[in-house]
């Protein structure tokens, strides 16, 4: 078996993380602040989805990392917050956590994802409000910031997320970057912070928006380090045309979604010493545990249930979030008793309850059989009608307002 040669960029004596005479920093991304799953309870002592707080956590044990370890400054590369517009007490809590930087005196820089950035000249991405956190330095809109370093210079040049044409435009930002700051001193290290799907990137169990993936090779080679968000699986590779430099992704800070069961979170730790060497760093996550229900074609509705409640009662740790995939045969007239919210009255102290689908075939009135292969089995609008109709005290029009209203904020809380 040939030995295949450990990447030149990656660190392999950990120990030079403690020596403070080196430039360090910390590499995060994709936090998506104030995404919320209707799989979650409320925490009973705040009134707050536990999915909401775990990605607050996830952010704040990051933070604590930073100014335990001591870095010079932290990446963000995009997808801070879920939606352009989050709850204010979301920004809020964001803005408490980036606080314990100032005194510490470490920049926090951070560009928009897809996530968080706007497309309308007269709207602001939230990004741009953590302006008033003097440790947070946004450089989404192309742009550079000087970082001054332990007598050296870092400049970062940060590029929100790219919709059409991200190569061409990527390319063409760090040409007129590079032009402008011509007559201004050189920096001593050069950091390009993207938020995109690169060709070669590995997607992870999370990879919803197929967009136009850019080309390494159209990256500038250039410079020390290419800090990447976007993709949430942490992953690294060497640029093309430079086998020194890291193009890294530091992935999700936390599991956003069931499919990232299998993935460690991770981000990274950099030196810039001639260049830049790496090394990955595990953050804490909630546990995620999978649990499959078969059935084998249950003739009432009493039976369909007892299975449920029966497999779920296995579940001995009620702090996971559980993620139940539904197989086998069932007739279609049961299939509406498989709803999360149904199951979550009896088991309410679950923290994370999901149902999906791999391999369920529904058995029609006249025994037809349709194979269902959808992730969800209902969608979050179908969750909803199906428990109103349950509520015998509404119907008629109220019923078409609480539907309306509860569209409108499923919508929203996807960032639509």
């Amino acid at each position: 078996m040939v030995n295949k040669p450990v990447a030149k960029y990656l660190l392999q004596d950990k120990s030079v993380l403690d020596d403070q005479s080196k430039i360090k920093f910390m590499h995060i991304s994709d936090s998506h602040l104030g995404s919320n799953h209707s799989s979650f309870i409320n925490n009973p002592n705040t009134g707050i989805s536990l999915k909401i707080e775990d990605l607050e956590r996830a952010l704040d044990y990051c933070v604590k990392e930073a100014i335990k370890n001591k870095v010079d400054f932290i990446l963000h590369s995009g997808d801070l917050f879920h939606i352009a517009r989050p709850n204010f007490s979301v920004i809020l809590n964001c803005m408490r956590i980036l606080q314990k930087l100032e005194d510490n005196n470490i920049p926090f820089i951070v560009i928009a994802g897809n996530h968080d950035r706007t497309y309308s000249i007269t709207t602001k991405s939230p990004i741009d409000l953590l302006e008033y956190v003097k440790s947070v330095v946004p450089v989404s809109d192309h742009d550079s910031v000087y970082i001054p370093c332990k007598g050296k210079t870092v400049k970062i040049t940060g590029i929100a997320y790219q919709t059409k044409e991200p190569s061409k435009k990527i390319n063409d930002f760090v040409t007129e970057l590079d032009e402008k700051f011509k007559s201004e001193p050189s920096a001593d290290y050069n950091i390009l912070m993207i938020h995109q799907t690169l060709k070669d990137g590995t997607r992870g169990g999370f990879f919803m928006v197929e967009d136009e993936p850019v080309d390494e090779n159209s990256l500038p080679s250039n410079y020390d380090y290419i800090a990447c968000g976007h993709i949430h699986l942490n992953q690294a590779k060497p640029h093309p045309q430079n086998d020194l430099l890291p193009i890294a992704y530091a992935g999700s800070t936390e599991k956003v979604t069931f499919g990232e069961i299998n993935e460690v979170k991770q981000g990274w730790y950099g030196i810039l010493d001639k260049g830049c060497q790496i090394a990955s760093f595990v953050i804490p996550t909630r546990k995620i545990q999978s649990l499959t229900i078969e059935f084998s074609n249950p003739k009432t509705s009493v039976e369909v249930e007892r299975i449920v409640s029966d497999a779920l009662n296995t579940v001995q740790n009620s702090s996971l979030f559980l993620g139940v995939t539904f197989k086998g045969e069932i007739s279609q007239e049961f299939v509406s008793l498989l709803t999360t919210h149904k199951f979550r009255r009896k088991f309410p102290d679950q923290a994370g309850l999901a149902f999906y689908t791999t391999g369920l075939t529904i058995i029609g009135p006249q025994g037809d059989k349709i194979s269902y292969e959808g992730k969800w089995l209902n969608s979050d609008e179908d969750e909803l009608k199906l428990a109103l109709q349950e509520r015998k005290d509404i119907s008629g029009s109220r019923m078409d307002r609480l539907l309306t209203l509860g569209k409108e904020i499923i919508t929203e809380s996807r960032g639509e």
